[in-house]
């Protein structure tokens, strides 16, 4: 019925006597999108609705659709944060989760210039990697974060060490490590961490560098891990794995292999596109010559569907927003922005010797 309503306006206009017209009045009359210009028979152009389905080429988020041309949230969510979550008077719960392998210097450890960084992203939950710091790391955690947090690090191996570890705003209520057979340097770190919702299993890795099979394998062996504790514990936990992955091979998004994605033909952490980018053309690398991807944050299904735009606001209306997530990188700002939404970062401190990787950050906001 719409249509036909439409279609009969259309003829309306075409059946004027248009020989008296200036066939011209439209020639240059711009129209916005699904409408197009008409002659009036005062021989004025104007703008209609050219009939088309406004919702061809618009893909809505999780939990919405679209109507004319917009997206609405479904029955039972509401708009946050450019997400429909579902509808909660108070009982919302907001995380954030850094992986943070930003160490520099000679001796791979926290310097000021991560530790700036470190500050400036204000994390829940950071899943560290080369946990080391010049002095006590009690300390570290304390000046660096606040009193509120507590950490885990790793077991030191005696080989190099660069452990992994995992800092909580939230208080860590259990923790251990597996051990990766392709690495000497470090273990595979987890924590279980007490939140207002449901308990989160984190996990901080380091992947081998370089070798596609191993970094698969050392997956495999987490989603192992993770679908067994989820089968004894189910709808108990979120789930997160984060880090340096050193590269996307573990991800499986070419369904090659099962890493990350799959166990036991199950879905374990949520592995597609998009990632999160930084503030110069939507890159998505992480390492310091910005040509590889390097770092991920994943999460499983359950924690995806909540998952919200990555925000850092001077005000509610003056804010840097990323949807799927934020790369950060110093030097693509000016000090100035710096100043304004990410203080005490300075422009090069991404920049400084030996800082490899770029930090990763998601935010979810979980109705409860």
């Amino acid at each position: 019925m719409k249509y036909l309503i439409i279609i009969i306006f259309i003829l309306f206009f075409i059946s004027c006597d248009t020989t008296e017209k200036n066939s011209n009045v439209c020639s240059g009359f711009e129209c916005p999108t699904n409408q197009i210009c008409a002659i009036t028979n005062d021989n004025e152009a104007i703008c209609i609705d050219d009939g088309s389905d406004k919702c061809e080429n618009i893909d809505c988020n999780k939990n919405s659709y679209c109507k004319d041309g917009v997206c609405l949230c479904d029955e039972g969510y509401q708009l946050e944060n450019n997400n429909c979550i579902l509808e909660s008077s108070d009982n919302k719960f907001k995380l954030r989760v850094l992986a943070s392998n930003l160490t520099s210097g000679n001796y791979q450890t926290y310097e000021e210039e991560g530790i700036n960084i470190l500050k400036a992203l204000k994390a829940d939950i950071i899943l560290v990697q080369e946990f080391n710091y010049d002095g006590e790391i009690s300390n570290f955690v304390k000046t660096t974060f606040g009193d509120e947090f507590t950490y885990f690090r790793g077991t030191p191996t005696g080989n190099g060490d660069i452990p992994n570890g995992v800092i909580s705003r939230y208080p860590i209520i259990d923790k251990g490590e597996w051990k990766d057979e392709r690495v000497s340097d470090r273990l595979i770190d987890w924590v279980i961490i007490e939140t207002p919702t449901k308990k989160i299993f984190a996990v901080s890795v380091h992947l081998k560098a370089k070798e596609n099979k191993y970094q698969i394998k050392a997956a495999e062996l987490i989603s192992k891990k993770i679908y067994n504790h989820r089968v004894a514990h189910p709808n108990e936990y979120f789930y997160i794995v984060g880090g340096d992955f050193n590269g996307a091979a573990s991800l499986c998004r070419d369904n090659s292999c099962n890493g990350f994605k799959k166990y036991n033909n199950e879905n374990i952490f949520y592995t597609a596109l998009p990632d999160p980018y930084s503030e110069y053309n939507r890159g998505t690398t992480t390492n310091a010559t910005k040509t590889r991807q390097l770092d991920f944050i994943l999460v499983d299904y359950s924690l995806k569907d909540f998952q919200i735009s990555t925000d850092y606001c001077k005000t509610e209306d003056d804010c840097k927003s990323y949807p799927s997530g934020l790369v950060f990188r110093s030097d693509e700002y000016s000090q100035s922005d710096l100043d304004r939404y990410f203080s005490p970062v300075q422009t090069n401190d991404s920049e400084v010797m030996q800082m490899q990787h770029m930090g990763v950050v998601k935010d979810f906001l979980i109705a409860y």
